[in-house]
């Protein structure tokens, strides 16, 4: 059995008691490494963290400003998303780099699309009538982003479960073909 000693509890365990990373080489070869402290020991130490921060949170003020960790820029703290188990109390990434990271845009093509779209909805054309911005609409299957929607024309898409079919009855049933 291949085992490894935890660094916190210096039990012995099996490999697959620890969290382990891959680092992929260019030559291809992958390299795994274990973490020092087992899962449980983890978990315990990130309960009582989250539990630490969270009983701060309420005397803890938000920051002005932060560096976002991915594009390095100092913005002010209405950029990032709230999270109070966090010692800052905000995430340590922007959320246009939350945004971009996850849907694979580079850097300022959100801001070319919404020019394309003339700032509005890619189907309703209206501007996002909140505070909120446009949502990024992708394709379930292929992953491909398609345009930028407002959260009503991203819901009725997702409500309709992306099938052309079923758009086309509701078309029909909207123009008086009834049931």
């Amino acid at each position: 059995m291949a085992g490894r000693q935890c660094t916190k509890c210096g039990e012995v365990k099996r490999l697959s008691d620890f969290h382990s990373r891959a680092n992929h080489r260019p030559n291809r070869k992958v390299d795994r490494y274990y973490n020092g402290e087992c899962k449980d020991c983890r978990s315990v130490y990130m309960a009582a963290r989250r539990t630490r921060y969270a009983d701060q949170a309420d005397e803890r003020p938000l920051p002005g400003s932060a560096v976002c960790c991915r594009c390095k820029e100092n913005l002010p703290a209405a950029a990032f998303a709230l999270n109070r188990t966090r010692q800052r109390g905000i995430q340590d990434t922007c959320l246009n780099c939350m945004r971009d990271r996850k849907y694979g845009l580079k850097p300022g093509e959100y801001d070319r699309m919404l020019e394309a779209q003339d700032g509005g909805c890619a189907i309703c054309k209206q501007p996002c009538a909140r505070e909120r911005r446009l949502s990024v609409d992708h394709c379930h299957s292929t992953g491909r982003v398609r345009g930028l929607l407002c959260q009503n024309c991203n819901a009725a898409i997702g409500m309709l479960k992306e099938d052309v079919a079923l758009f086309f009855r509701a078309v029909e049933y909207l123009s008086g073909g009834g049931a």
